[in-house]
């Protein structure tokens, strides 16, 4: 059965996975560090877990960090911390250079890419959350994109969709 988001799928595994011997023998929270690449909606498991309280009932002190792009894997591997939420692109590549790591559940099958524009702009331009994606990706024509990260798994997918939506070869130099 394949569950919409995956949100509850990886709230589920990390409390499965670390609720057995998470506790210290003096009856304790365990301390443990989560990194994150972004602040974004695709991160909200960990969010919701600790306004939950899923981590504490669990027997975990999570420590919420932000290091941007791969660098939430490196500090996996350096052991700045415990877990990270990750996308499969990350884990590719540190597999590919030798870096195997323990994925315990992923959140999407597809890469997600958040756009957000204020109201008043998109409003003006026409948008139309029912048209069709290149429709309402024509909005965006003629202003400037952010990345999260530049190199990071999101920033191909920004360069990609700038390239849907611009119609002219100035329009598409580097981000």
């Amino acid at each position: 059965m394949k569950l919409r988001g995956g949100y509850f799928v990886m709230a589920a595994a990390l409390a499965a996975a670390l609720s057995g011997p998470a506790r210290a023998a003096d009856g304790k929270l365990a301390d443990v560090v989560l990194s994150n690449p972004a602040i974004s909606l695709s991160f909200s498991a960990s969010y919701i877990a600790e306004d939950l309280g899923l981590f504490k009932k669990n027997g975990l002190n999570v420590k919420t960090i932000e290091i941007p792009g791969v660098g939430s894997a490196n500090a996996i591997i350096s052991g700045s911390a415990d877990f990270a939420q990750i996308s499969s692109i990350t884990l590719t590549r540190a597999a590919a250079k030798g870096q195997h790591m323990l994925a315990i559940a992923e959140t999407s099958d597809k890469p997600i890419i958040q756009v957000s524009m204020r109201k008043e702009l998109a409003e003006a331009a026409g948008f139309d959350p029912k048209a069709s994606f290149a429709k309402r990706a024509s909005v965006l024509r003629g202003r400037t994109i952010a990345v999260d990260t530049v190199m990071s798994c999101s920033w191909p997918s920004a360069r990609g969709f700038r390239k849907t939506i611009c119609t002219s070869p100035s329009c598409n130099r580097p981000t």
